[in-house]
Parts: C-alpha cells; structure tokens; sequence
C-alpha cells in the first residue's frame, strides 16, 4: 500500500484510532511484498491473508515478438467478428492505431483520459452496447468495465508492470468462454520500458527545483498558497521555461506522493466569469445586443462574489433561465469579454493542482529520500519482471504470471505460445519450405 497507492490511502489506518471494527483490505493484484504491505500499513494485529487462484482457465495467454506490430494487430481483429480491447501506453498512439484499424474495414473506436466526460462516456457505451466492436485506448479505459464477451485484450508494446498487465488482461473472458491476452512487443519496447523507468525517478534536486519552478510560474508566492487550487498545463509550462516534458511530469508526481500538493489529471474545469467594472457602472454601459445584458442580469441575481475574483458558473443553469442554448450562451460570454464588462475563462479539460500547504522556502522542501529510493527500486524490479516475463520462451505463460503473485502450484496450461511453441514453430516451418518448394518445383525435400 505504501509502495503502490496514493497518499492518502495511508490515512486509512487513522480510521482504526476512532472506530472499533473488523477491518478488510481486497484487491485483485498483490504480490506476496504488497500484501505485506497493506497488512502493515493497515495495523493488522497479526498476519492474516486469504488468497485465492489466480489461474484463469479459459485465457490463453501469449506473446509475439515482432518488428511488425501494426501488421499483427490488425490480422488478430480481423481473425474473428469478437469484441476486443487494444491497450497502448500513449494517448496519441490510440487515435494513430484507430485510425489505421479503420481504414483496413474494422470497427473501432479510441479513448482516453484526455477526451471531454460526454465523449468518454459516449464512446464507453457504444462498445460496450456492440455498436462499436474494439477500442484502442490507455489505461484510463476498465476502471468499472465489466463487459462478459470480451474476446480478447491485446498490448501494442509492453505494459508497465505484470501487475497492470494481469489486470488488464484479465477483462478478456469474464463470461467463461475461451478467450486471449496478446502482447505484440520486440527488443525496442523493453529498452523504452527501461528509459521511462529511469525518467521516472529524476534526483531529488531536480524536484525540489521543479517545486519551486512551478510555484513561481503560478505566482505561488512564498508562505501563501495553502487550500488553492490551481489549473496548470504541463506542455505550457515545460515549453515557457525549457524543461524536458516527462522528468518534470514524474517530478510533480512525486511531489504529491510527498504531500505538498493533490494532482488531480484531467479534470473538467467549469467555466469561470468575473465581471471587472464597478457595480454602479454597469448600468451605464451600452451593449450591443439585449442577449448580452439578459445573461449578466441572471450571473448577478445567482452568483456571489461576482465583482471579487473569477466565479465558477453552472452553463446549463444560466443558458436556460436566459432561454438561449450553450454555444449562444458562450458566444454572448465571450463578446462581453471583448467589451471588457467580464474577465471570461471558458471550461476545459485541464491539470488541477490542490496545494496542501503555503509554498515553501529553498532548502524547507522535506522530499522524503528514503521513499524515493524505495519506490525506484520497486520500479525497476517491475520493469525487469515485465521484460523477464516476455522473454520467457521456456515456462508457460500462465505459470509464470500467477508466480508473480506468489501462487507456486500452478500446472502448465498446454494453450500459451510456450507450451505449444514448438509443435506450431515446426509447422510453420514445415509449411513454409513446402511453399517454397512449389514456387521452385521441387518434387521433395527431406524435412
């Protein structure tokens, strides 16, 4: 729990101070160190796990290695009509994969975490309704999935741990039918997967700076701060100042394993609206149009603090009580900013930063070293794991993952690419040379 989950899932235990009740912790993905770990940290008077199989009889779990990932992929989707998930590890790479799929007759759609709610939740209800047949996306699509006829999960490249892959995979199959876990990977994936493992963990000297960089540039005076929330965009940020994108993303992240702020990933941020001329002004103002006025009398008769600082607004509300729709709403909203009557900040999608105390000074920034060093070495012993895992041609697949996760009885499942690499290889192979020997006209051939 420590090792694994945000802070304030630590709190947790504090709730035993105060209520006297059995106290159980589930999850579906622990390794005898984790389980461990959320007995400690849970004040467990004494050990006390129950484990089930994590055997899966009606998956068939493999991996390909391949140069010619894309090429694969599409031939598994269009080897049956079931329904699939595609999981890749980029946002950008899920509408690239989306569009390659469709444009070679497949259905599919893309998703991910940086997609508006509406569309998340739209596209979400077409798969799962079988409007739409696969869906290439992140990991910000499962959480809650709970789809039956899952045919397939396959991952374009590698996870970033045995922990999310079971647990990615495991959405295959849920209804008992027979049913596959993929991964297309080569030698390139795991060199990344290193790399990002590294960039993961940036020295405790560049976090404090990036502490105190992006305070600065949210004019977080020192000593203040303390409750703000705070829209921040990281491509924004990271380009004013010349920063290398990823190191400071994990720095902010660590950062907020440590307390000093809450990071909250694309959150929807409503619509803000401060009107900016004195109160008694305003009537005197001439505005062009009546729809205009309408919309500032409904913000005054329903909003406090309007003429004090930048004010959250409910658009569905106003837009209705003034009889028009959004988008007028909005155009109404933005040709009052023009006249300089509202400052006007429309909703998006944005990183919001909860600063959990005043910003503090160089040197006062507690970064927790010991838990840095703990979490890198958990981090590089995952990623080795995942590579070890796929480079894995001697063990079966199924024993391998369910060893992982401390499960030592498990049998060859007889399905994987491991437990049947050999025969199929040898047909393959067979196969091929009698191609071969057609196209040459070669009457036989001792194979």
């Amino acid at each position: 729990m420590g090792l694994r989950f945000r802070p304030e899932y630590l709190n947790i235990a504090r709730l035993r101070d105060s209520i006297d009740a059995p106290v159980i912790a589930l999850t579906a993905t622990a390794t005898p160190l984790v389980a461990e770990d959320i007995m400690d940290k849970l004040r467990f008077k004494a050990p006390n796990l129950v484990r089930t199989s994590f055997e899966r009889a009606n998956l068939t779990y493999s991996c390909v290695e391949t140069f010619d990932k894309r090429g694969k992929l599409l031939e598994r989707c269009l080897k049956d009509d079931g329904c699939g998930i595609i999981y890749v590890r980029s946002r950008k790479l899920t509408e690239e994969l989306s569009a390659f799929l469709a444009a070679n007759g497949v259905s599919v759609s893309f998703y991910h975490a940086g997609l508006a709610a509406r569309t998340r939740a739209q596209r979400q209800q077409e798969w799962i309704s079988g409007r739409i047949r696969i869906m290439v996306c992140t990991n910000a699509f499962g959480m809650g999935i709970d789809k039956p006829d899952v045919r397939f999960v396959l991952h374009y490249g590698l996870p970033e741990s045995l922990e999310s892959y079971f647990q990615e995979a495991g959405r295959a199959g849920r209804d008992g039918k027979p049913s596959e876990a993929v991964v297309y990977w080569n030698g390139d994936d795991c060199a990344r997967l290193r790399v990002q493992t590294t960039l993961s963990f940036p020295s405790l000297g560049y976090i404090e700076d990036i502490y105190h960089k992006l305070l600065a540039h949210l004019g977080v005076a020192y000593e203040t701060g303390m409750g703000r929330s705070l829209k921040f965009d990281i491509e924004e940020f990271c380009s004013a100042l010349h920063l290398n994108r990823a190191q400071a993303w994990y720095a902010v992240k660590y950062l907020a394993r440590c307390g000093h702020w809450t990071l909250s990933e694309n959150t929807e941020v409503p619509t803000r609206v401060q009107v900016i001329v004195e109160r008694n002004d305003l009537y005197d103002i001439e505005l062009p149009y009546e729809e205009m006025r309408s919309v500032l009398e409904v913000l005054m008769r329903r909003y406090e603090n309007l003429f004090s600082y930048p004010v959250c607004i409910d658009e569905e509300y106003v837009s209705g009580r003034c009889g028009i729709g959004v988008g007028e709403l909005r155009k109404q909203l933005y040709l009052l900013s023009v006249q300089h009557v509202i400052r006007y900040v429309p909703c998006a999608v944005s990183d919001v930063l909860f600063l959990c105390s005043n910003r503090l000074y160089p040197k006062d920034v507690n970064l927790q070293p010991q838990l840095w060093e703990k979490l890198r070495d958990t981090a590089t012993a995952r990623t080795e794991a995942m590579t070890s895992y796929v480079n894995n041609s001697s063990e079966c697949r199924s024993v391998q993952l369910v060893g992982y996760f401390g499960q030592k009885d498990a049998r060859p499942c007889g399905k994987c690419d491991v437990c049947t690499g050999s025969e199929s290889c040898r047909k393959e192979e067979i196969d091929r040379l009698r191609r071969l020997m057609d196209e040459d006209g070669i009457q036989s051939v001792r194979l």
